[in-house]
């Protein structure tokens, strides 16, 4: 080492500094992280119902944490689009956001904009630290922003007498 401060030299060295190596206290990791993959947030339903600006929403999960470091050729967190005029794949790392409570969860929320009315398919995959991949997906239909739609409108109990509790999606943003 040398340092020089305009009036000072000063030299030494140090010869415990490992470059590379190995340590005999390996982590084996063979399990994949958890995803759940939803439209807007975590109640929608498979298949449901958005407006044209949708955004997908991506919780994930994993012990030892996800990669988001961008440096590893192909594993990255993406998703890919697939709709009757639109397939489109998107990388994802810069919109995951950790849990500030646990440094083994997080989630990606990423808007689209402009989706024409029709049937969208969205394929997300995601790594963790330790290279393990897993895949998840979703089907979600866009509906025409002029009208408001109610869809999968049940109620329980059926029949009722008194009284009975609605379900019910819309197409409504928040």
């Amino acid at each position: 080492m040398y340092a020089h401060d305009n009036s000072t030299d000063a030299a030494g060295y140090f010869s415990k500094l490992l470059v590379g190596g190995n340590t005999s206290t390996t982590i084996v990791d063979n399990e994949p992280p958890k995803m759940n993959v939803y439209m807007n947030d975590d109640s929608f339903i498979k298949g449901g119902i958005t407006n044209s600006n949708p955004s997908i929403y991506l919780k994930l999960e994993d012990d030892l944490g996800i990669n988001i470091t961008g440096n590893s050729i192909g594993h990255d967190i993406t998703a890919k689009i697939i709709g009757e005029d639109l397939e489109e794949e998107f990388i994802l790392n810069d919109f995951y956001k950790a849990d500030a409570s646990s440094v083994s969860n997080g989630f990606v929320t990423y808007p689209l904009s402009k989706l024409t009315p029709g049937k969208y398919t969205i394929t997300a995959k995601a790594w963790d630290i330790s290279n393990n991949s897993v895949e998840g997906n979703t089907e979600f239909y866009v509906v025409d922003n002029n009208n408001t739609d109610l869809s999968r409108v049940y109620n329980y109990p059926n029949p009722f007498t008194t009284n009975t509790s609605f379900n019910f999606e819309h197409d409504l943003a928040g």
